[in-house]
């Protein structure tokens, strides 16, 4: 099944937007899951970067944040762009 996108550039950096939150959440699970086993936050971060078990899905959520978030921002910035010279 193909992606579906929405058509203008504001919907397109709104929809970015939201894919970040989510895998923002996806890694503050994570990261109170670590806190948790450790109850220790240097620990836990210790933890996020060695544990098998919890490092790849904590890159993976944090790299797919930053990258809809890269996303959302450049969008954003060319509907501004788009609005300016629309008028």
């Amino acid at each position: 099944m193909a992606k579906t996108y929405p058509a203008s550039f504001a919907d397109k950096a709104i929809y970015h937007v939201r894919k970040a939150e989510e895998y923002q959440t996806k890694a503050e699970v994570l990261e109170n899951i670590a806190v948790e086993r450790t109850g220790d936050d240097q620990l836990a971060a210790l933890l996020l970067a060695k544990d098998d078990s919890l490092a790849f899905p904590y890159r993976q959520a944090t790299g797919n944040r930053n990258g809809h978030q890269q996303r959302a921002i450049m969008y954003s910035l060319i509907a501004l762009l788009e609005r300016q010279y629309k008028t």
